[in-house]
């Protein structure tokens, strides 16, 4: 499964490499930022602890193991309906108790992989995240950088 930038197919694993070289080569200048630093460290390595699970979670899938008991399952169970007589009441009966485990075998295909396919996480929610931060950068960072350096 690629996984690409938007910006010239450069893989997005660099993004995060940029993000541990700034971070490392943070110098604290004051005894707040020195005191911030080991905090800055350890949410950096939550970063890409968290992006390790996702990515493990995004290529997993349903184990053939459990596709098999789950197909096997749902014919011995349909099977053993055919044991009623055929009145139209046990037809109607088998059919929806078909109809009703077909859905569930979609919806188990359907969400299979959480992160690929139509019925997957969106990239919105990362979207908003990164515009917020953004946002914060720009309206309460960057203004407190300008109000901290004019006080020396």
């Amino acid at each position: 499964m690629a996984r690409h930038a938007a910006r010239g197919g450069e893989p997005r694993g660099l993004d995060y490499l940029r993000v541990f070289v700034a971070v490392g080569a943070i110098e604290p200048d004051t005894r707040r930022h020195v005191a911030l630093l080991p905090e800055i460290l350890a949410r950096t390595n939550e970063l890409l602890k968290l992006r390790r699970t996702r990515l493990r979670t995004s290529e997993s899938a349903v184990p053939l193991t459990l596709w098999l008991v789950v197909l096997l399952g749902t014919a011995i169970t349909v099977a053993c309906t055919f044991a009623l007589s055929p009145t139209r009441f046990n037809l109607w009966m088998i059919g929806l108790l078909a109809t009703s485990i077909a859905l569930v075998l979609h919806l188990i295909v359907a969400m299979d992989r959480p992160f690929a396919g139509e019925q997957s996480i969106g990239a919105g929610p990362f979207q908003l995240a990164i515009e917020n931060m953004q946002r914060w950068d720009r309206e309460v960072m960057q203004p407190a950088v300008v109000e901290s350096s004019g006080a020396r």
